[in-house]
């Protein structure tokens, strides 16, 4: 008897390793991509939904994707990583018109359950939980990438996706939904060095386009955090993993993480088979 596939739901922007996450995601046959939403954070949400667009079109893909929310919680506008740029035109697709976090709402109804992918501040997911009671019961697991247990990214306490909405991510801690972390400790560990980068084949524009861009970066800026957590997805057995309740700080410490015994505990991955990682990306582009 066939598995059914799951239901996955994107909520992202448009940085170098996202866009390598995506491409990765529109040529697996391991889950069905119901739809994606965009936060600002490399870009705006606006550009970044529309690069989406088009880089799926170029795919031969038609996927809903909405632009998403351009301020955290708090009302504070999101300052943006880099800056806006065009990199896949949109020509026959276009951006929804649908508000992002009633799409979520509508698509995990529908689905009856799914999971969530999310690379970026965690402003749409918060804020669709917050609008819609009964959400909750329609996702199986959202799979997170950011924080820092170690040295952070923006201050020496916290990483960006977390220090940008904290109200977000601390909120979504004390859910009951099941929850698989990737920090910065170990998505920025690992690297995609010259020698392995020579191994990737420009098998299609898209890649082409991708890994260009990835041969033009410094070793240090080849950021592989997004693709990462999609093979933490698909291949959990790949990692070690702790489990710790965890609350995020909303004030002083922006952004910084504490382990609490007083909250469901999430699954925090902290070792990851580097080389089949490795042969994962090399066999699905």
């Amino acid at each position: 008897m066939q598995r059914e596939k799951p239901f996955v739901y994107i909520d992202t922007n448009f940085s170098l390793g996202e866009r390598l996450m995506l491409k990765l995601a529109f040529n697996t046959f391991d889950f069905e991509i119901v739809g994606i939403s965009t936060v600002s954070s490399a870009m705006d949400a606006k550009v970044a939904a529309e690069n989406i667009v088009g880089m799926s079109e170029i795919e031969d893909l038609y996927l809903s994707v909405c632009q998403g929310e351009n301020v955290n919680l708090k009302g504070q506008e999101i300052l943006l990583k880099e800056k806006n740029e065009k990199i896949f035109a949109n020509v026959k697709d276009y951006v929804e018109d649908e508000n992002a976090i009633k799409n979520l709402y509508d698509l995990a109804k529908d689905c009856g359950r799914l999971d969530i992918i999310t690379t970026s501040p965690l402003t749409n997911i918060a804020k669709a939980l917050r609008e819609y009671d009964d959400l909750e019961d329609y996702i199986s697991h959202i799979f997170i990438l950011g924080a820092s247990f170690s040295a952070g990214d923006v201050t020496s306490d916290a990483e960006y996706n977390f220090f940008t909405d904290p109200i977000a991510a601390d909120e979504i801690f004390n859910r009951g939904i099941d929850i698989f972390l990737l920090p910065i400790d170990l998505s920025k560990s690992v690297v995609l060095n010259d020698a392995m980068l020579d191994q990737l084949k420009d098998s299609d524009q898209v890649t082409k386009t991708i890994l260009d861009d990835y041969r033009k970066s410094p070793e240090e800026l080849r950021d592989l955090g997004p693709a990462l957590l999609l093979y933490l997805v698909l291949t959990p057995e790949a990692f070690i993993f702790e489990e710790d309740g965890l609350s995020v700080n909303t004030k002083e410490q922006r952004g910084k993480v504490y382990r609490t015994n007083k909250r469901k505990k999430v699954y925090i991955a902290n070792r990851v088979n580097e080389n089949s990682f490795f042969e994962f990306i090399k066999a699905t582009l």
